[in-house]
């Protein structure tokens, strides 16, 4: 394993996430206040395995952190999508078997990115080239990739404009906690 100044960022970014999700898991009572922290810990992971993956030796090591890396990648927007749901009041749009559809989509990706050699529908060749800059790893993506990433930027996306749209019923006093 390598060291690169790049991975310092993502180190950062690992100790930053732990630590929102231990804050936070002190405030269990607030409404998606489990989700958040869930969401934090998988950043924290996904932060972890992009700062391992720099420092990779070789592109079968920056392929093994790249599988880890895409479980919490796939979780996250589920993650924050039910925290907005829940932070906003809106427990209804998540509840019973709701809750686990939402899963069907990061489900697949996940075992598309671990069985990726065998059909390329979520990730292509990768190839080592020193001509890119930073990991000198050229990425190709399959069809799924953007059907995962139009879902997750979905996700997202929505839960952010939940949360935007309660600041309209929260008192101007708690504005601050969500802006």
């Amino acid at each position: 394993m390598t060291f690169s100044t790049y991975q310092l960022p993502h180190a950062l970014a690992t100790a930053v996430s732990l630590w929102i999700a231990v804050s936070v898991l002190r405030r269990r009572s607030v409404p998606g206040a489990t989700e958040f922290a869930i969401a934090m810990v998988a950043v924290g992971c996904w932060s972890a395995t992009s700062a391992l993956e720099w420092g990779a030796p070789s592109l079968q090591v920056v392929m093994s952190w790249m599988r880890l890396q895409f479980v919490a990648i796939a979780a996250i927007p589920v993650l924050w999508f039910t925290f907005a749901s829940k932070f906003s009041g809106h427990h209804d749009w998540i509840a019973g078997r709701r809750a686990w559809t939402l899963w069907v989509i990061p489900i697949i990706t996940v075992l598309l990115v671990w069985t990726y050699e065998y059909h390329g529908l979520m990730l292509g060749p990768h190839v080592y080239d020193p001509t890119i800059p930073y990991s000198g790893i050229r990425h190709s993506y399959g069809p799924w990739f953007w059907v995962h990433s139009l879902y997750s930027y979905g996700l997202v996306g929505y839960g952010t404009v939940l949360l935007i749209a309660g600041l309209a019923r929260v008192p101007h006093f708690y504005r601050w906690q969500i802006a």
